[in-house]
């Protein structure tokens, strides 16, 4: 177990190898390649261990493990927080967009709420936090886009196109024909409750993907 465990250490740090050099972040690589061999090293030790060895080896390399592990994560939760504060900016400024051209009077008090909190979030060292402002964000944007006709029809059009992974196909049919019959009549609303149904029935791993997230408004 603990050289699987070491072996998988070793792949995040192989994964996140990749994304840096891509990135073309060449500190960030050479921090990593140095952590690289250092694992690399920590394999094959693990590798001579028997299974039943309970020496002092055996608790050396789990503490190494963990040491290397806390490193790894030192070494890119600088990425992480950067990730979240472009996502951050790209929402504020998509939702800015789409309160001052069809936001009403709530949903303008929301917005001037969170941008009194702009300062904060920019300058927080915790990704967490500002994923929480950028999920804000998000939910004052599917408030106005659940009130557009177009939107409604493709995300409803979108999940139509995944009936089949859907949990229970009886109801998933029997809602899209009731869906299809709002598009035609133009109620909207009716047509909203539709999508959120048939939403629900998608899998969970699916409700999570990205492309579902203006359903609930969570990044």
């Amino acid at each position: 177990m603990l050289e699987s465990e070491i072996q998988l250490l070793e792949a995040n740090v192989e994964n996140e190898l990749a994304e840096a050099r891509s990135a073309e972040n060449y500190d960030v690589v050479e921090s990593l390649e140095e952590l690289e061999t250092q694992i690399q090293e920590l394999v094959g030790e693990a590798a001579l261990l028997s299974i039943d060895d309970v020496t002092d080896d055996r608790f050396k390399l789990e503490d190494k493990k963990r040491r290397f592990a806390q490193a790894l994560h030192l070494r890119t939760s600088g990425k992480k927080l950067h990730q979240a504060k472009t996502e951050y900016l790209r929402a504020k400024q998509e939702v800015m967009e789409l309160v001052n051209a069809t936001g009403n009077d709530k949903e303008r008090h929301q917005l001037a709420e969170l941008l009194a909190r702009d300062h904060a979030v920019v300058n927080s060292t915790n990704p967490t936090k500002v994923q929480a402002a950028t999920s804000a964000f998000e939910m004052i944007r599917f408030q106005i886009l659940g009130r557009m006709p177009e939107f409604l029809v493709g995300l409803f059009e979108h999940l139509v196109e995944r009936r089949a992974s859907m949990n229970d196909e009886l109801q998933a049919k029997n809602l899209i024909e009731n869906g299809k019959r709002h598009i035609a009549e133009q109620s909207w609303d009716d047509l909203r409750q539709i999508v959120g149904r048939l939403w629900s029935l998608l899998p969970e791993p699916e409700q999570q993907a990205k492309e579902f997230r203006y359903i609930t408004g969570i990044v």
